[in-house]
């Protein structure tokens, strides 16, 4: 008798699907703005980047004002040329000191930024504002309706959260491509290959390679001596004391930008616990390359140790020399398996990666170990990122990863090393490599040299 697969869900309901319908009409818009914008800046003239950057619309409240200046002071921690943000300001702001603005309960403000915020209250010069301006950071994207913004459409970043969220990390990306110092982002290119290279060296003796998820079953690594071994962790689990002193892991790895790398307080709490474990347990960073420069610049004390993956366009295994990896949609694919299989390892491991139960619902795709998670911080996240909570599709994204999965578990195998799934899982790759004999007949351990 077959078995059933209980890593896909069952047929979507009309629920779904209007979900979904609305969630493709923003991608689409999204999408079209972005092809725009891109389209506009091959055929405009450079804008000197000395150039001030500007904010628009007009800003109305503290509130908006408080939220904006957090997100920027994260996203610019060291503007290079050195120019202001100018600020449009509603009247009634007049004489506002920035030094005292109050606080957003849902985001974190840097402990270091050498942002410089002018305020314009003069509608008179806004025109002249946007036309001379390096780049212009759409804070509102109602605003892009008015046909103010056409003569800037090429320096246009929307940066608005509420608007989709792709769009919103295009316009990011932009006002970081536009305020970085190129020295530095080829020195940190150049310090992750080194870095790299190191962290193959410590792993070169180990025959087998551990990788840990978030889910309940994380808690039966308790149960097995891992601490010599080769172990890759990613997320959360940076959170729990107990457990890294348990693992004692090679390398921390995360790709979220949303959860792990942005403004929020969510990811804030995050990089103080990631930071302190990095330092304490001697671990690697190892992150998409454009998490680099942020993660170097906000916390220079683990520079040292972070390794940056560019992309690459189909499934491979990275190496100091091309550290390319295929971007996916869950942690474990994008990097902890390329990660894995770059240490050249006999046995692959897999722990923690419960998958989604079909008898239970949860908040966000799956369940997780309660001592790895922020769960007391998500509605910071949520409230600082509204587009992406709004249009995730968590039905799409667990079939993707499983199918995703599959298809990892089986390159894994064609480069001729095993994958073993130590824990439970509902994930049918997953429950079709499942392993009892871990502490029994097979002992990993140091490769003979």
């Amino acid at each position: 008798m077959k078995s059933r697969d209980l890593s896909v869900t069952s047929t979507p309901n009309v629920r779904h699907i209007l979900e979904r319908s609305r969630v493709a009409l923003r991608r689409i818009s999204g999408l079209v703005l972005l092809r725009t914008i891109r389209s506009a800046a091959k055929i405009s003239c450079d804008v000197a980047k000395s150039f001030p950057i500007a904010l628009w619309p007009v800003v109305n409240s503290q509130e908006q004002l408080a939220d904006i200046v957090a997100r920027i002071e994260w996203a610019v921690p060291d503007m290079q040329p050195k120019r202001p943000v100018v600020v449009p300001l509603h009247e009634s702001l007049r004489g506002i000191v920035w030094d005292r603005m109050p606080s957003t309960p849902y985001l974190a403000r840097p402990k270091y930024s050498n942002i410089s915020f002018q305020p314009e209250y003069d509608a008179s010069r806004f025109k002249s504002l946007l036309q001379k301006s390096s780049i212009v950071l759409v804070w509102d994207a109602s605003s892009l309706i008015s046909g103010r913004l056409l003569t800037s459409l090429a320096r246009l970043a929307v940066i608005d959260p509420s608007f989709y969220f792709l769009v919103e990390y295009a316009g990011w990306g932009k006002l970081l491509d536009c305020t970085v110092a190129p020295d530095l982002v080829r020195d940190l290119e150049c310090e992750s290959k080194i870095n790299f290279q190191a962290l193959m060296e410590r792993a070169s003796r180990r025959r087998v390679v551990n990788v840990f998820g978030r889910g309940p079953s994380l808690v039966d690594a308790y149960r097995h001596p891992l601490d010599e071994q080769c172990n890759i962790i990613c997320n959360g689990i940076v959170r729990s004391r107990t457990l890294l002193k348990h693992l004692r892991p090679l390398a921390v790895t995360f790709v979220d930008a949303i959860h792990y790398l942005g403004p929020s307080r969510y990811a804030a709490r995050f990089r103080e616990d990631m930071v302190r474990a990095v330092i304490d347990f001697d671990m690697f960073v190892v992150v998409p390359d454009d998490h680099v420069y942020l993660l170097a610049v906000h916390h220079p004390e683990i520079r040292a140790r972070l390794i940056g993956l560019k992309r690459a366009q189909e499934i491979s295994v990275p190496s100091p020399s091309l550290p390319r990896v295929m971007p996916q949609d869950n942690i474990l694919t994008h990097i902890m398996l390329p990660l894995a299989l770059s240490l050249k390892p006999d046995v692959v491991q897999i722990w923690g990666c419960d998958g989604r139960s079909p008898e239970k619902s949860v908040k966000f795709v799956w369940e997780r170990e309660s001592s790895v998670e922020y769960e007391e911080l998500a509605d910071t996240a949520a409230a600082a990122h509204p587009s992406y909570f709004r249009d995730f599709v968590q039905e799409d994204y667990y079939r993707l990863h499983c199918s995703q999965l599959a298809e990892w578990m089986c390159f894994a195998e064609s480069q001729g090393v095993q994958v073993r799934s130590c824990t439970k899982s509902y994930i049918q790759s997953l429950r079709d490599r499942s392993s009892e004999c871990f502490s029994n007949d097979y002992q990993p351990g140091p490769r003979q040299p």
